[in-house]
């Protein structure tokens, strides 16, 4: 008896002692009609030619035990169409990616019925089909584009997406068969140019029934070249646009939207390859419903370099102004009356010019097209200027102490301080008396930004160590001016055409 206690408890304590691990699950494989399947840690990935059958009690899916693992879906761009209800009920999938050249022309009834946390879904540019009950019940979808190249919607295609907010319509020729079924909720906003044409008397009666009453008729231009994707006409978003000068230099988008939510309403900016996303609009004109969008903190190198402004209503890409820049807007400027009768408009603008010119120089970007080669008004000579602002308090510790003072050139201007210290903890700087955030890495602390109107403003930085002020400087950027006046270098002539910005600023400010 006492023997079987023994092998009971070894036997257990040999089970115990294997180690355990989960692996990720993959699994995958080609089918009989040529399409290939890869399931790997919740990313179905199909590839190949052709289509993808109908999902019937027959021919399953292959996935179909994975199905409610599955997150993100991938389609190679071989696949031409996606068949009945080969997504259906796939509860956790909540991206669906085409590759950018899908031959994607059809999808079928019912194929992704009841994904009900499907989120992202970008159709491509090559469909031509959404079939009935396409995406029935995916409550989870807020926006939904139409790509130019569709003509079908099927009926009650967006049925039971409760949460679809907008629609987008960038088809010229469109058919809406009639049905019984509704093809959107009641809530969602069509947004489509009238130009756009129905395939019969009948399916005009059926999409003004599910479509008139909640439709906005506006221009779609995706392609920001400013002509309507539906009908060719103009299609321009933004009514005007200007330029603020200041702290920085900003170029403002008007647009009028009566009948658009400004709350849905933004404007990306892309300047030179980068992207600022999602900037809302600031109401000007409550009698227009007029909004100013704005792009903050041009570099001065960059005044040559076009912007493109994209309009988009609830993230869907409606229209936007193309390659549109500070000198295209001083172009503008030359052509007006005002501009003619105003000659500190007239130096202002040149100075302005010639101090981009002198930073496209200091950064090397794009010299051999400086932005006021062909300005036909000379800048400003530049004239000493007879004084520093600059007095510096000797530091009390050795140890510790401001070194040098100086202009930062950005898409702002910032005076700087640079110092050292044998504690960073025990170290602080005020400017102006408000304490100031300090970049420990490279021992600098910066001023706030600095009008083109106040370049002979006067900070004072004050040092202090352990809470005692141990070191006073004052600074302001006509010090800095002073200190580079004599030289001949690009960083001199820089600072020397910021300078004659900022006065001829003060001049036409008056």
């Amino acid at each position: 008896m006492k023997t079987k206690v023994l092998i009971f408890i070894l036997a257990l304590s040999f089970v115990l002692s294997i180690p355990m691990t989960i692996n990720a699950v993959e699994d995958g494989g080609t089918t009989r009609w040529g399409y290939s399947w890869n399931y790997s840690d919740g990313t179905l990935t199909i590839t190949g030619d052709g289509e993808i059958p109908n999902n019937t009690s027959v021919n399953r899916i292959p996935w179909v035990s994975y199905k409610n693992d599955i997150e993100t879906v991938v389609i190679s761009s071989g696949i031409t169409s996606i068949g009945q209800k080969v997504f259906d009920g796939h509860l956790n999938l909540k991206e669906v990616y085409f590759e950018e050249d899908s031959s994607l022309s059809t999808i079928n009834n019912y194929a992704f019925q009841n994904c009900s946390n499907l989120t992202t879904l970008e159709l491509p540019l090559s469909i031509t089909s959404i079939k009935d009950n396409a995406f029935d019940g995916c409550s989870s979808l807020t926006t939904m584009l139409l790509p130019s190249s569709l003509t079908l919607v099927g009926a009650s295609a967006f049925t039971g997406c409760t949460n679809l907010r907008t629609i987008v319509i960038t088809s010229s020729v469109l058919d809406c068969p009639q049905s019984a079924g509704t093809l959107t909720p009641s809530g969602t906003k069509i947004i489509g140019c009238n130009g756009m044409t129905l395939t019969s008397k009948t399916n005009e009666t059926y999409f003004n029934t599910y479509f008139g009453n909640r439709a906005i008729d506006t221009h779609i231009d995706q392609d920001c070249d400013g002509k309507c994707d539906i009908c060719n006409a103009d299609a321009k978003p933004f009514s005007s646009a200007d330029m603020s000068l200041g702290t920085n230099i900003s170029m403002n988008y008007y647009a009028r939207i009566p009948s658009l939510d400004p709350a849905k309403v933004s404007v990306d900016f892309v300047l030179d390859g980068y992207t600022t996303s999602d900037v809302s609009g600031v109401l000007v004109d409550a009698g227009e419903s007029k909004y100013s969008f704005t792009y903050y903190g041009i570099s001065p190198e960059y005044m040559n370099d076009g912007i493109t402004a994209i309009f988009k209503y609830d993230g869907i890409v409606i229209g936007g102004k193309s390659n549109y820049s500070i000198k295209d807007y001083c172009n503008r400027v030359k052509e007006l009356s005002e501009y003619e009768s105003n000659p500190h408009m007239q130096q202002l603008i040149a100075d302005m010019l010639a101090y981009g010119a002198a930073a496209q120089e200091y950064t090397g970007r794009n010299v051999e097209n400086l932005v006021n080669s062909d300005w036909d008004v000379n800048a400003t000579t530049f004239t000493n200027v007879s004084s520093t602002d600059m007095t510096n308090t000797k530091s009390t510790n050795d140890n510790v102490k401001i070194t040098a003072a100086g202009v930062s050139h950005d898409f702002v201007n910032t005076l700087y301080v640079r110092f050292v210290t044998d504690d960073m903890s025990k170290t602080a700087i005020k400017v102006n008396g408000n304490y100031v955030d300090i970049n420990e890495s490279a021992s600098i602390a910066f001023s706030n930004e600095i009008s083109a109107f106040d370049f002979d403003r006067v900070y004072t930085f004050e040092l202090e160590y352990d809470g005692d002020v141990i070191q006073t400087v004052t600074y302001s950027v006509k010090s800095y001016v002073y200190s580079k006046q004599t030289g001949d270098d690009v960083n001199a002539k820089l600072t020397k055409a910021l300078y004659n910005y900022g006065l001829s600023a003060i001049a036409f400010r008056g």
